[in-house]
This record gives C-alpha cells, structure tokens and sequence, in this order.
C-alpha cells in the first residue's frame, strides 16, 4: 500500500467507524434519524402481525399498555435529563475526541504497521465489484468484532464497568436508553473504537485490491441490514427474536437478555451485530420464548423508590470507586495490624 492510499485509508476509516458503530459527534445526524425509527417500527409492526400473530387492537393495546406504564413514563424523564446532559458536555467531548483523533493519527503515520503493510502490490488482486464486495464482508466482520471487544473489555474491567454501568441503570427499555452514557465512558469508548479498527482495517485493505469507495458502500449496506434498521428494537420491552437465525445475529431480544440483572443472564450477548463472537467467547445466551426478564443494576447504595435519578446514575461510578479505593486501604491496614499482632 503506498503512502497516499494509507493517508486516503485512514480519512476514510472515521467513515466506517461512523456508520458501523454510530459517530457520537454525529450522533443526532442519523442515530435518531426518522427513518432508523420508522423502519424499526415497520419491522415491529411486522413481527407482531406474521409472528405473534396479533390483530390490530391487539397491538395497540400493547404499545398502549407500554407507552402509558408508569415506570415507561418515570425512564422518559430520565431519558430527558440524560439527552440535556449530553447536549451540554458534547462540545467538550468533540474537542477531546477531535484532538486525540488527530494524535493518533499522527501516531499510526510513523507506525511499523504502515511500513509492514506498504505493499507494491497487494496480495490478493481482485478488480471491480468481487474485490469490493469481499473487501466489505471482511471490514463488516472485523468491525462487529471490535465492537464486541470493546463491549466485553467495558464488563470485564472493574473501574470501566462502572462507567458503562449508568447505560446498564435503566429498569425499563426505550429507543432513548443509548443516550444514558456517561461522558468519561464517551471518550474510553470512541478512542478505543479507533485504536482497534486500525490494525484489522490497514490489513485487510493491504491484502485485497479493491475500490475503496466500493467496499466502503459494501460495509454500510450490511450494517443497514443487519443492525441499523431494527436498530431501536435493541432497547425495547419487545421480545424480538429471529428464530433459528439468533445463532448467528443479535436479535433484540437477545440484547434484552444482555441488560437483564437477572444473575443467570450477567455478561451475556456483548454482540452487536452478529452473535458468532458470543457464541466462540462462551457468552452466547439465547433466551427461551417467554423468559422473564428484569432490567436495571442493583448497586450497594439505597435510592429512593425503585428507580435511581440522572444525577445518581452520572456520580454512581466515582462512588463506587471511592469504595473501593477505602476498601482496598482498610485491608491494607488490617494486614498490617494482624502481622504486627502476630510478632
């Protein structure tokens, strides 16, 4: 690859990122577009007419019975405070990610993958729309891959759970819920997102020949298909699921089960796209028909009434890190107090 299509590549690489995983500095552009919602509720309607098998009254008795429950209504405000937050720290955060962007490109530039991966000629020479579609298939995969990563690492690692957890707070699922993200949670995410793609992305495109433009159109066509459309079903009380084809993609309903605090359902179904990666991490969890399921986290500190406010859920971590930090100090003096005892 010579040096001017690595520079083409990674300018272009911040457009895959948006439209696979969702850009948070263009979040509002197309993460709530109208379209994304109306064909989420085209699909649910759909489902609920060939699937369950329900009449009209019966389905409007259903969205009724959601859209009017109390709890729905008491996470709609929550949702709200969530949305005003993020509208006030964007600009922050934008100029951070902007700035770290322009490091790590700075970075990958002078990098031993970009002189490993500068290739004269590229291994595999496929021209025109079988070189582009293969390429596409490729960086769809890769990418859905690093999203996984990514996610597992966020429930993995203690101190980053605790950021991912304000996500995780929700006791009832609406489209809004992706808003509850807390900022610091903002910046790890997109840095990370960028640092893993990299590698994967710089490869593939050294490996196979092909349009760029093209492959581009390939990878944003299959995330359309396989996650943007039913995108908002993801956070729904919907219980969508695709059948025999769960083994392969991540229904909503088994992205339900992923915020279920139900213990048999913890650290389940990190996928976004496809649930291939669950199922080779061993965290693949396919829900019966009808499972129960109860959204929300328990946390160590009493709230009142069941449901935690916006400004809880946004300090929660830093409590929760101070604890820790305390915990880990009274252990440190008890074992010096038990060693100095047993002198």
């Amino acid at each position: 690859m010579f040096k001017q299509d690595y520079i083409q590549f990674f300018k272009s690489l911040s457009m895959e990122l948006k439209y696979f995983f969702g850009s948070f500095i263009n979040e509002a552009s197309y993460h709530y577009y109208f379209l994304w919602f109306l064909s989420s509720f085209a699909f649910l309607y759909l489902y609920f007419v060939f699937i369950d098998k329900l009449s009209f009254s019966q389905i409007k008795q259903r969205l009724a019975d959601y859209v009017f429950s109390k709890r729905v209504q008491t996470e709609f405000y929550k949702d709200l405070y969530f949305i005003a937050i993020k509208f006030l720290y964007k600009p922050f955060v934008i100029g951070f990610l902007a700035f770290n962007f322009y490091e790590i490109n700075a970075f990958f530039e002078k990098s031993v993958l970009v002189d490993i991966f500068q290739m004269s000629e590229p291994v595999i020479q496929m021209k025109g729309f079988p070189g582009a579609f293969l390429t596409g298939i490729l960086l769809f995969l890769y990418l859905d891959l690093c999203s996984f990563v990514r996610h597992y690492i966020t429930h993995k690692v203690k101190w980053l759970w605790y950021f991912h957890m304000t996500h995780h707070m929700a006791t009832s699922l609406s489209p809004l819920t992706k808003t509850r993200e807390h900022p610091l949670y903002h910046i790890f995410n997109m840095s990370l997102r960028i640092i893993l793609a990299f590698p994967g992305t710089l490869f593939i495109f050294s490996l196979i020949g092909s349009n760029q433009e093209s492959s581009d159109l390939i990878v944003l066509v299959l995330a359309l298909i396989f996650f943007q459309f039913n995108l908002h079903l993801r956070h729904s009380p919907f219980p969508i699921s695709y059948g025999f084809l769960d083994k392969v993609l991540m229904s909503p309903y088994m992205h339900q089960v992923h915020h279920s605090k139900l213990e048999k359902h913890w650290d389940k179904n990190f996928g976004v796209a496809l649930s291939i990666w669950d199922r080779m991490a061993g965290t693949l969890y396919i829900p019966a028909k009808g499972e129960s399921l109860e959204f929300g986290v328990d946390t160590p500190f009493e709230i009142k009434g069941d449901i935690s406010s916006g400004f809880y859920d946004l300090m929660l971590p830093y409590f929760l890190i101070k604890k820790d930090l305390f915990s880990r100090r009274s252990a440190g003096k008890r074992a010096v107090e038990l060693k100095k005892n047993a002198a």
